[in-house]
């Protein structure tokens, strides 16, 4: 059985989703909790991962709607769990071999030089709420180093030498997923996805495992921002028309028609929506 999932916005970005019938997905450098994009090691390492924000509370929240709705005269969607557009990636394309169900269009980011997303799918996470200093800025780079002994040959003598190899590898499981517990009552959930710092041609035109770490390498560069503060992500059409909308105990009589017009022209029934019942001045 399929959950449901609510969003609290405004009804202007509540027609950006309608019109473009996608998902933004925000950068951490740019979400209200200024601690999110810092991890221990690599400074604002969270800016390459990006968020859509959520909750399982069918109960409306007080803070929810004044905190994400402008005069909480916006709307809280509703939505069934993973209402993403699949995608399919066929053989042959991007050096695959066999054919690759994705929701993230692939192709057209690549055709348009974006770079590349790491994940096929968003991943839906339940925020965990903690004050552990090492959850909170995790630990996200680690360096392994491989040796190697051989036997070499100079000047008609064998003599043993010892090479190292140091791979380099980064771990975002952790990214996103712990905020303080001050941040306990919008009892989050959200969908994440983690940005590469290149795109899909720069690095098929890596020779060398060389050449691809210094593409990665521009993870812990400073001065390396990603192209895109937001990342659209689409939605099915189906998740569209079996949305449902609340609109906000303040909202006016002229903003009540327009979030009907808004449903009615983009399939969605006028059953589907809803006043809040919330009694507020």
């Amino acid at each position: 059985m399929k959950q449901s999932f609510y969003h609290y916005t405004s009804i202007d970005t509540l027609e950006k989703i309608l019109n473009s019938k996608s998902l933004c997905f925000t950068n951490l450098d740019l979400v209200d909790d200024l601690d999110e994009v810092e991890t221990s090691d690599i400074k604002k390492f969270g800016r390459f991962c990006y968020v859509s924000c959520w909750t399982k509370e069918e109960t409306e929240s007080i803070p929810m709607w004044k905190m994400y709705t402008p005069d909480m005269q916006g709307v809280r969607i509703k939505m069934n769990e993973f209402p993403f557009k699949k995608h399919i990636i066929h053989p042959g394309q991007f050096a695959n071999n066999k054919q690759i169900e994705t929701y993230i269009n692939a192709i057209e980011r690549d055709e348009k030089g974006l770079p590349y997303i790491l994940n096929t799918y968003p991943q839906m996470l339940e925020v965990d709420y903690t004050e552990r200093e090492e959850l909170l800025y995790p630990k996200i780079k680690t360096e392994n180093k491989n040796y190697k002994k051989e036997t070499v040959f100079e000047n008609g003598k064998s003599k043993e030498v010892i090479t190292t190899n140091t791979t380099i590898s980064y771990d975002t499981r952790y990214i996103g997923l712990f905020k303080r517990k001050c941040w306990e009552f919008q009892k989050e959930w959200r969908y994440k996805i983690i940005l590469s710092p290149y795109t899909y041609k720069e690095l098929a035109n890596c020779k060398r495992p060389e050449d691809q770490m210094k593409l990665m390498q521009r993870l812990e560069d400073e001065k390396y921002k990603p192209t895109e503060e937001r990342i659209f992500i689409e939605l099915a059409d189906d998740s569209i028309s079996e949305m449902e909308i609340l609109i906000g105990p303040r909202a006016t009589d002229e903003q009540i028609n327009r979030v009907i017009n808004l449903a009615i022209q983009n399939g969605i029934c006028v059953e589907n929506i809803k006043k809040s019942e919330l009694r507020i001045r």
